[in-house]
């Protein structure tokens, strides 16, 4: 006889297929409620990184044009002139034109707009001056010179010659000669905190101290 095996496949186990519960209504709200109390926590702390950036920006800005005027003054041969606009963002950097300087003359240089200067302007260029904007948020609290016999009639001539800038500082002069005025300058917001920046007269190195009240700024000798 003749047998005959026949495979025989045991039957497939049925896989149980795990079907995805949704989130509930309760545990959404519970997400959201912590996240609004992380950024509740965290804002504080950003807004203040902010403020500190800006007023950052704010005073190495200052520094890199009162750099600037100190290059300037050696470069062109005129003392410069450094003033800001205090309690406001706007500051500016321009040569002094003694009342005699600029007398029209045929053989003067001529500028852009068609001012004509006398023979001790080669340059117009000299005589241009720039303007600046601190950045949003930030402000000149002070700005100070200490008076010296050699720059007394330059400040002089300059505050007769701006009688409506009132709330403008005093003139920062910077000399030919690579010096400037003993000076300080203090950048604020509105939180009440700043930053100085000190003028050095005989090398006119810019000093930048550390953020601190502004009121301690201002009496800083």
């Amino acid at each position: 006889m003749t047998f005959r095996l026949r495979n025989r496949q045991s039957p497939k186990k049925a896989v149980p297929v795990r079907r995805r519960s949704a989130f509930t209504l309760i545990e959404i709200l519970l997400v959201l409620a912590i996240l609004v109390a992380v950024a509740a926590v965290s804002a504080p702390a950003l807004n203040g990184t902010m403020r500190r950036y800006r007023l950052q920006s704010a005073a190495d800005a200052v520094r890199a044009d009162l750099t600037r005027a100190h290059v300037q003054a050696m470069k062109s041969g005129r003392v410069q002139i450094f003033r800001c606009e205090i309690g406001g963002r706007k500051y500016k950097l321009e040569p002094f034109i003694a009342g005699d300087d600029a007398i029209e003359s045929a053989t003067g240089a001529q500028d852009s707009s068609g001012k004509v200067y006398g023979p001790g302007v080669t340059n117009p260029s000299d005589i241009v001056g720039s303007q600046g904007e601190l950045p949003e948020g930030t402000s000149f609290v002070e700005g100070q010179a200490i008076a010296a016999s050699r720059s007394l009639r330059i400040v002089e001539e300059v505050l007769d010659l701006s009688q409506q800038d009132l709330a403008w500082s005093g003139p920062i002069l910077f000399y030919p000669d690579g010096t400037c005025s003993d000076a300080h300058v203090v950048v604020g917001n509105e939180r009440q905190v700043g930053l100085r920046l000190d003028l050095r007269g005989m090398t006119s190195g810019v000093t930048l101290g550390e953020i601190a009240a502004v009121d301690a700024l201002k009496q800083q000798p």
